[in-house]
């Protein structure tokens, strides 16, 4: 008859063997890099937050001396020019990509990862695309919203090519105050 008690209590050791923090626990090199991964995408996020918001804004034509407006053209008018206002934000599309990049990566590594090296390769890829997609947001919508042509709005029409999925715009058109 077998005692339970053996089956159950932890391996023996001898004395002369040394076990190291890594050997008593082969995880914990993948779940240094999960954790790693995890906050690669808080720091991406909040850069992206804190990097992509910019304004810009224009009014054709202005004011005059005595209280007046002008209109584009330079000729004197009794209603106050349109101005508008164009405010560059962060896009929800990056944020769930950064999401989307963490989530797409535990799952390879829970489903596919045989090994422990490829299982880090996945998050080390992974960490990569974040800061990939950080750095190609920023860039191109700040790139995108600089060559909106704001100076050739002509008070009327309102049509921008917005840089969407990089960075998300809003647009105000507002009566210039004098």
């Amino acid at each position: 008859m077998t005692d339970i008690s053996d089956q159950t209590s932890p391996a023996r050791v001898d004395p002369g063997d040394v076990i190291t923090a890594r050997d008593a626990q082969p995880w914990v090199p993948v779940v240094s890099a999960v954790r790693s991964l995890v906050i690669v995408g808080l720091i991406a996020s909040f850069l992206y937050g804190v990097l992509t918001t910019a304004g810009r804004g224009f009014c054709p034509g202005g004011a005059t001396g005595d209280g007046g407006f002008i209109d584009a053209d330079g000729a004197p008018t009794d209603t106050a020019p349109q101005c508008i206002s164009l405010a560059l934000t962060p896009s929800l599309v990056v944020f769930v990509a950064f999401g989307g990049i963490v989530l797409w990566a535990l799952t390879v590594v829970a489903r596919r990862a045989l090994t422990e090296a490829a299982a880090l390769r996945v998050i080390k890829r992974s960490m990569i695309a974040i800061v990939v997609v950080l750095v190609a947001s920023v860039v191109i919508s700040h790139v995108w919203f600089a060559l909106l042509p704001v100076d050739e709005w002509d008070g009327v029409n309102t049509f921008f090519v917005y840089p969407f999925p990089f960075g998300s715009v809003s647009l105000d058109i507002s009566p210039m105050n004098g």
